[in-house]
């Protein structure tokens, strides 16, 4: 667990049988990022265009995403590798979800490390 974060990776998610698979399942309580409550973390790949989304589909899926998420396992968050438009916080559909910008580079890499279940500051112990 990296930063003392309990989370389940998709991969294992998937192994251990579960039907929905957000990238990242918190496996504990009353994590909070920016003080709003965070049980999920699904990233994607592209800048999220706001209100006027010129891909329809993208929108409709990631609103299911979202949803379904949401009626799972609660309050989560969406980390956007190339950005978000800011009009997408104020959507309705989204009002339980957390919207993270991760185009700084130094955020991108410690979200694939994650993903690989690599430790932070070249593979030493965190712990001391």
């Amino acid at each position: 667990d990296l930063l003392g974060i309990k989370y389940k990776a998709e991969k294992e998610l998937k192994h251990d049988g579960y039907k929905m698979t957000p990238d990242f399942l918190i496996l504990q309580d009353n994590l909070r990022i920016n003080k709003c409550p965070v049980n999920w973390i699904e990233v994607k790949t592209f800048y999220a265009y706001g209100a006027d989304l010129p891909h329809v589909r993208a929108m409709r899926d990631l609103k299911g995403t979202v949803e379904k998420y949401t009626r799972c396992f609660g309050p989560g968050a969406l980390a956007f590798y190339n950005g978000f438009h800011i009009s997408l916080c104020s959507r309705r559909e989204f009002r339980n979800t957390l919207f993270l910008d991760c185009s700084d580079a130094t955020l991108k890499d410690s979200v694939r490390m994650i993903d690989r279940g690599e430790k932070q500051g070249g593979g030493e112990d965190q712990d001391g």
